[in-house]
């Protein structure tokens, strides 16, 4: 209901991710009629401290809501800043901003489980981006020069590594 009870709900968060890796962003989700009543600006704000604090501590995070209150109840830097999950069950969204995630139905099956399930699309390599960054608990890699190769009488071989591809191969003396 405040950004000070955000703050606190992020480090409660964070204890208990912590040390955990995540392939995915992770999501704010804030749903409660009551906080909606607050007004944009107020909701806003609770966002914006939940998601920085989580941010701050190295998580690629998120925030999921409906079509309805993302257009009506988060400000545009928020929706620029972080990456959307977008719940809106239709066949097709009219929904204009962008989105990694769709969450486009609440009527899915799955074998083994009774009732519905939610069924989502995600359009971004989140692996990738959150691995390349080193969030979510994974470090960055740490790249290492490559040790000075031996001189030779008539070459040497030499291996570097660019944007994480290794090279390899003889240089001739001339």
């Amino acid at each position: 209901m405040s950004e000070d009870e955000a703050r606190l709900e992020a480090d409660v968060f964070l204890s208990v991710i912590k040390g955990k890796q995540f392939e995915f962003p992770v999501y704010f989700d804030l749903e409660e009629k009551k906080q909606f009543d607050l007004g944009k600006d107020k909701v806003s704000a609770i966002m914006r401290a939940f998601l920085e604090r989580v941010e701050a501590a190295g998580y690629f995070v998120g925030l999921y809501g409906s079509a309805s209150s993302l257009m009506t109840h988060t400000a545009d830097d928020i929706k620029s800043r972080y990456t959307i999950w977008l719940a809106h069950w239709v066949d097709e969204t009219n929904y204009s901003g962008a989105y990694g995630v769709w969450q486009h139905s609440e009527k899915g099956k799955v074998a083994g489980i009774n009732g519905n399930v939610d069924l989502d699309i995600c359009y971004k390599d989140f692996l990738t981006i959150i691995k390349g960054k080193g969030l979510n608990g994974y470090g960055k890699e740490e790249v290492l020069p490559n040790p000075p190769a031996p001189a030779a009488e008539d070459g040497i071989t030499v291996e570097v590594t660019v944007d994480g591809k290794k090279y390899s191969g003889k240089l001739n003396k001339e």
